[in-house]
Parts: C-alpha cells; structure tokens; sequence
C-alpha cells in the first residue's frame, strides 16, 4: 500500500441551520470520512462554492486555528465538540 502525504480536505458539520467549516488533513478522501462520518467531507470543492469562496473558507479555517490531521488527537473545537454530552 502506497503511503499518501496528507492533504487538507474541506469538512463541514451541518448542524441544520449552519455549519462550521474545517480542514482534515488525511491521505485520502476516504480516510477523512472513516476518520470523522459525523462531517460532510468533500472531496472537491462542492459545486455551488466558487473557486474563490472555497479559497476564503480554506483562509478562514486556517486564520482561526481549524485544521485537524485525523492521525492526531483533537484538539480545541473538535476535541469540545466530541467532549460535549449527548443530546
């Protein structure tokens, strides 16, 4: 099996009247979404965000600190959010 240098994939968690965007920095696509299935993982940039929106919400995630490698335990809002009790 090959070894991948990770790559940041665009995430978001859709909470149904938002969402909050995040990079996870995975070999694949499919590693990303076995790694974190509570998150829409894209694998490209979706097709109703422009290429510049998806350069803002990759700058944006950056900017804040919300980029996560899946080999990594969380840390800061994604370890909060898998902190945070059920229901």
């Amino acid at each position: 099996m090959e070894n991948r240098a990770p790559r940041p994939f665009l995430t978001c968690y859709d909470y149904g009247t938002g969402g909050v965007w995040l990079l996870l920095d995975a070999p694949t696509f499919v590693a990303a979404r076995l790694a974190y299935p509570e998150f829409i993982v894209f694998e490209t940039r979706p097709e109703w965000m422009t290429e510049e929106e998806e350069l803002e919400f990759r700058s944006d995630c950056e900017r804040i600190g919300y980029r996560w490698d899946i080999n990594e335990p969380p840390t800061g809002w994604l370890k909060e959010f898998f902190d945070r009790p059920a229901g």
